[in-house]
């Protein structure tokens, strides 16, 4: 199975999609984690490497406190599902790792103050990465495993699709609040990466290899566990980019975080081949000396940034990565905030987290108070005018303030440490079962009057609290920090088995911050069953999946399926069913809880499966990620998909002719090509452009846009045109079609707009053509 982008939901379905993928993605962490804790190690497992330079995921680190003195660490016991200790099992916290004992013990010292990520694994069960607080002399935990995912990666190359042998791979969280943990794992000879056991959740693939530029991938596990998932990553040639990251002094900015973006655009065509650097990618940091030296696609154009929680962001200029480089980014001091955190009774709070965005999350910058609860937080970028404060303390938060950084000057702020209300509560099964290590996402629901009107340099807003706890062995869970009010609960189990067929049983509830005996029941199972035949009546291969929720299931020798443990919670599903060389169908399916839903017998129509390659037409390159799409001879949609990393597709139509496209979101789609009955293969080629040139008289800086007429191609619009070296001549390769064209003084393009004023011209572009035309400066 390869863990894919789903397609659009209907409206019915999205809600529940998006809860799916939020409780997945937030499964993992407790909501007390900070963003400088430390990371856990890689995967000490047959075939683990050091993670690749330059792969560490997320922003650099902020500045950390003064060391406090070592005070102790973790000790503990892994068991399974059932509570029996695990013998053998891996656990990671910090940078260090263990093994567990035959009684299923570990236990890691020399820890400091922190809260830290720790992540485990054990035959086919894994857990984590778990938010641990370490505050005392040692800390007893209980780590239970539940089954996962082992995850496969084949690493090959863009340019001709052969394996990347020795190419290393990382897979660490996505999204959550705290530290996350990862894997490292290395690529055997065939180009395989082979990761241990993980558990359900949304993670980060990133992929490295000398002669290459890194990839990183998403995947989302929030179908079900025990499952073997394998995907493909394929890597762009690279060049490497090095430099120094440096002060307004020119001395060397250590831990610096260095990313490539593409140019900022807006709402042009984006570049695609070759594949752009990931808006997910890995940073690299800088060392002592501020030096950085990161791979990047050949022949892509792109700008380094810079950013640094003291500092302001800096950026390079825009540059094709043609050869190797060596760059200088100047980070700015930036403006600064200072300020005092103190608690209800006006007392200061010392070592508090202060950051300009939740301190759980990612802000951009960070700080901490001092003894007597002081603070300075400096770095925000120069022209930002305004900044929304917060501060954390253990078991209690500030409401956020927001901060009219022209109007506040050097006055001081103040962040009143006050939210410390409790939420506390059990999950249960449907039988009253308590359900161990249950993940519930807590989050405030608005006030109807919530709004709050911004007065002078500061205001103090309402809470948006967000939190993420796991509970306890006996369903126990307890959230704190929270402000008064009311708050959306959102439960689920920990994993789903192999014997089900969707995410972990979920539902939602409301409870008021102070309320402590909460009870959470998790509803029971629904089942959907069937029989799929071929209308012709010959055996068919298929399966049978819950459409945007779980995995295939395959049909038994009869066609008969079973798909259990079903969420019953949205009350309706899709269920998808589809067989080799057969067009899928789509069926509705009503759940209750406890309940089997049966749809009785599904006939499939075989038909053919067409494949091809979806590939660039000016360089002949590949093209991930474009999505096909495949119309009867009527000009009825019949089947649509995805073109994989290599180009490559594959999409079971209609015995009879069809009509296929490929298309890019934000570049464009290839020509209609009709596809004969007794043909099963078609290559595609996009973008199919025209070159637009455009003369412009003026001078000075000048932006030249076309806005296409008459909706939108592929999601997009307009265009922005470069100038031609050493000419008054903007050009561009554009979608076909109608086009208003317009020159403006200065970089600000205005709002999109079909109106043909004062300057403007209409030009009509075809495939394949040159077209030129002539626009004045709008006055």
């Amino acid at each position: 199975m390869t863990p894919s982008a789903p397609h659009a939901p209907s409206p019915r379905r999205a809600p529940w999609l998006a809860l799916g993928l939020c409780a997945a993605a937030l499964a993992l962490f407790g909501w007390r984690a900070t963003r400088d804790a430390p990371r856990s190690p890689a995967a000490s497992a047959p075939g683990a490497a050091a993670p690749p330079a330059g792969s560490a995921s997320g922003r650099a680190a902020p500045p950390r406190r003064v060391a406090l003195a070592t005070t102790g660490g973790v000790a503990g016991v892994v068991v399974d599902e059932r509570g029996a200790p695990v013998a053998g099992a891996w656990v990671g916290l910090g940078d260090q790792a263990r093994t567990t004992d035959e009684r299923g013990r570990f236990d890691i010292g020399g820890l400091a103050r922190g809260t830290y990520a720790l992540m485990a694994h054990g035959g086919a069960g894994a857990a984590g990465p778990l938010a641990i607080a370490v505050a005392g002399p040692r800390r007893d935990v209980v780590v239970r495993l539940h089954a996962g995912v082992a995850l496969t990666a084949t690493v090959v190359s863009v340019v001709d699709g052969r394996p990347v042998p020795g190419a290393h791979g990382r897979l660490e969280l996505a999204a959550g609040a705290g530290p996350g943990g990862h894997l490292d794992a290395t690529a055997d000879a065939a180009g395989v990466v082979q990761f241990p056991v993980a558990a359900l959740g949304n993670y980060q693939l990133t992929v490295a290899a000398a002669g290459f530029a890194p990839a990183t991938r998403t995947l989302t596990w929030n179908q079900r566990a025990g499952l073997a998932w394998s995907t493909t990553v394929a890597l762009e040639p690279g060049v490497v980019l090095s430099g120094r990251v440096v002060d307004l002094d020119g001395a060397g900015v250590a831990g610096a975080a260095v990313v490539a973006r593409a140019p900022m655009r807006d709402q042009t065509q984006l570049t695609y081949r070759p594949r752009p650097p990931a808006v997910i990618q890995a940073p690299v940091v800088t060392d002592d000396d501020g030096r950085f030296a990161c791979t990047v696609p050949t022949g892509q154009a792109l700008v380094l940034v810079a950013s640094h929680p003291r500092f302001a962001p800096g950026e390079s200029a825009p540059l094709v990565a043609a050869r190797a480089a060596a760059l200088t980014i100047t980070l700015t001091d930036g403006q600064r905030v200072v300020g005092r955190v103190v608690d209800g009774a006006g007392a200061p709070v010392a070592d508090a987290v202060v950051a300009d965005g939740q301190p759980g999350g990612a802000p951009a910058h960070v700080t901490r108070s001092d003894a007597d609860g002081r603070f300075e937080l400096t770095g925000l970028p120069l022209g930002r005018p305004r900044a929304v404060l917060f501060a954390e303390a253990p078991a209690a938060r500030s409401r956020p303030v927001l901060v009219d950084l022209a109007a506040l000057g050097d006055a001081p702020v103040e962040l009143v440490v006050d939210q410390a209300l409790t939420l506390a509560g059990t999950v249960v099964t449907a039988a009253g079962a308590p359900v161990p290590d249950a993940v519930v996402h807590v989050q405030r629901r608005p006030a109807a009057d919530g709004k709050v009107a911004a007065v002078g340099p500061t205001t103090v807003l309402e809470a948006a609290v967000e939190a993420e706890v796991r509970a306890d062995g006996d369903g126990r869970f307890t959230v704190d920090g929270l402000a008064a009010g009311d708050y959306q609960l959102l439960v689920r189990a920990p994993a789903a088995g192999p014997a089900r067929a969707s995410p972990p049983l979920m539902v939602g509830v409301v409870a008021a911050a102070g309320a402590t005996d909460v009870v959470v029941t998790l509803p029971a199972a629904a089942s959907v069953r069937g029989r799929v035949v071929a209308r012709d009546g010959a055996p068919l291969d298929a399966t049978v999946q819950l459409r945007w929720f779980g995995g295939p299931v395959a049909v038994g020798a009869d066609g008969s399926f079973e798909l259990a443990g079903v969420d019953p919670t949205p009350g309706r599903y899709q269920v998808e069913v589809g067989a080799a060389a057969a067009p899928p169908i789509v069926v509705e399916a009503a759940v209750a809880p406890g309940q089997v839903t049966d749809l009785g017998t599904i006939e499939l129509t075989r038909g053919r499966t067409l494949r091809g390659r979806v590939v660039d037409q000016p360089t002949g390159g590949p093209i991930a990620g474009a999505t096909i799409t495949v119309d009867d001879a009527d000009g009825a949609r019949v089947a649509t998909g995805r073109s994989d990393e290599l180009g490559g597709y594959a999409v079971a139509v209609p015995a009879g002719p069809v009509v296929v496209r490929a298309a890019v979101t934000s570049v464009g789609g290839s020509r209609l090509l009709a596809v004969a009955a007794d043909r099963d293969h078609a290559d595609l080629a996009l973008p199919e452009t025209g070159r637009l040139e455009v003369a412009v008289a003026g001078d000075g800086p000048l932006m030249v846009t076309a806005t296409r007429l008459g909706g939108a191609d592929g999601n997009f619009r307009r265009w922005e045109l470069e100038r031609a070296p050493d000419t008054a001549t903007f050009v561009a390769a554009v979608a076909p079609g109608r086009y208003v064209v317009r020159a403006t003084r200065g970089r600000s393009p205005g709002p999109i707009s079909d109106a043909v004023g004062p300057g403007a011209v209409v030009a009509t572009v075809v495939g394949g053509d040159r077209v030129q035309v002539t626009a004045s400066v709008e006055p």
